[in-house]
């Protein structure tokens, strides 16, 4: 099954009063560390860099910075459940070898998009010598991690939301982004409800249903099935 889903409604956001660029990043840093836990029903579509696509229904919950479970669903049936945790990431796919084809490629796109969530998620608006840019749009965010990649986060100015993440190699080539929209307040916690991801392995749109922010988790919510393959 291939298509693209509808565009989220039109966001209705507050308008960030601005004061100074330290200002803008301590907010920043601030909302990301008042989302504790996530859980959504999702939408997820899965295209290879061939334009073939595939979409599932599925749950995804969250506990930042290190914890994801995605879980995918398809007639019923369990297509891949996909968890990180302190521990690793670890996937479990459907077994059946007549769709081996969509699903290894689909696991591997879904485990690159939790990785690198992990990354975006880990306290960036709290390191220390963030490189920051500004413009009356715009505020662009630079991170550079210890094996030499750069997290570039793109910011929109007016509302002071992120709307795009980028992870660029040591050489400067980006390798990963991550774009963000369709935010929403969450008992006065703005989140987004559209993640789109892009690699080379393709690309990954997650549309986040029923977001709950902050509401109670199982205790092995992140605990992955015994049969669990743990990914290098």
């Amino acid at each position: 099954m291939s298509g693209c889903r509808p565009a989220p409604p039109p966001e209705n956001l507050p308008t960030y009063d601005w004061v100074d660029e330290a200002t803008a990043i301590k907010v920043l840093a601030e909302r990301s560390k008042a989302v504790h836990t996530t859980s959504a029903e999702v939408g997820v579509t899965l295209t290879k860099p061939d334009g073939q696509s595939v979409q599932f229904d599925g749950a995804m919950a969250t506990r930042p910075p290190d914890a994801l479970r995605l879980q995918t669903f398809k007639f019923g049936r369990t297509v891949f459940d996909l968890t990180l945790n302190p521990q690793g990431m670890f996937v479990k796919t459907m077994d059946d070898p007549a769709r081996k084809d969509k699903i290894i490629p689909a696991s591997q796109s879904a485990a690159r998009f939790a990785r690198e969530w992990a990354t975006f998620t880990g306290g960036l608006f709290e390191e220390q010598g963030l490189a920051v840019q500004t413009s009356a749009s715009q505020l662009i965010v630079r991170r550079t991690l210890a094996d030499g990649r750069t997290v570039v986060c793109q910011v929109d100015r007016p509302t002071l939301t992120p709307r795009r993440y980028g992870l660029l190699d040591a050489a400067g080539v980006e390798r990963f982004s991550l774009d963000v929209s369709g935010y929403r307040t969450f008992n006065g916690i703005l989140h987004p409800t559209r993640l789109l991801a892009r690699s080379e392995q393709g690309t990954i749109d997650i549309e986040l249903r029923d977001l709950e922010i902050n509401g109670d988790q199982p205790e092995r919510a992140f605990v992955p099935p015994a049969d669990a393959e743990l990914l290098k």
